[in-house]
C-alpha cells in the first residue's frame, strides 16, 4: 500500500493538505470568493505564470491558475486534484499496475516530486510527494 500523507491542517476539500487547484483561461476566479465568501489573492502575475489563491482567513482554501498557455483549445477550465504521498514514482508505479494510465510522467518542481494519472475510468488526479 502507498502512505498518503494527511494533515491536521488541510484546508476544506484538500487532499492530503494541499488545496485544489482550477486550471481555467483567464479571469482571476472572482466567482469563488462571490459564491462562497473567500478573498483572493494575487500571487503571481506575470505572463508565464499567473496566480490567485482563495483564502478564507488565514487558510489558503484553493489555488486559480491561468491556463491558457497551455490548455488544448476547446478543453474548459477544470479543478485539479493534488494527492500528497510520500513516494510519488511508487504511488505512480502502483497506479498503473491496478489500472491507471500515467497522463504527465514523474518530474522534480519546487513544490515536490509530481506526475499525473488518469484511473481506469479516465478521472484524473496529480501526486505530489
Amino acid at each position: 500500500m502507498i502512505e498518503v500523507e494527511r494533515s491536521a491542517t488541510a484546508a476544506a476539500g484538500a487532499a492530503g493538505g494541499r488545496p485544489p487547484l482550477l486550471y481555467r483561461r483567464g479571469g482571476a476566479g472572482v466567482f469563488y470568493g462571490d459564491v462562497f465568501g473567500w478573498d483572493a489573492r494575487v500571487v503571481s502575475d506575470t505572463p508565464e505564470f499567473r496566480l490567485t489563491v482563495l483564502t478564507d482567513g488565514d487558510e489558503t482554501i484553493a489555488g486559480i491558475m491561468d491556463a491558457s498557455a497551455f490548455l488544448p483549445a476547446g478543453e474548459p477550465s477544470q479543478w485539479k486534484v493534488y494527492i500528497k504521498v510520500t513516494d510519488t514514482d511508487a504511488a505512480l508505479a502502483r497506479a498503473v499496475g491496478l489500472g491507471g494510465t500515467v497522463v504527465s510522467a514523474a518530474m522534480d518542481t519546487p513544490y515536490g516530486r509530481l506526475a499525473e494519472v488518469a484511473d481506469p475510468t479516465g478521472a484524473r488526479f496529480k501526486l505530489i510527494g
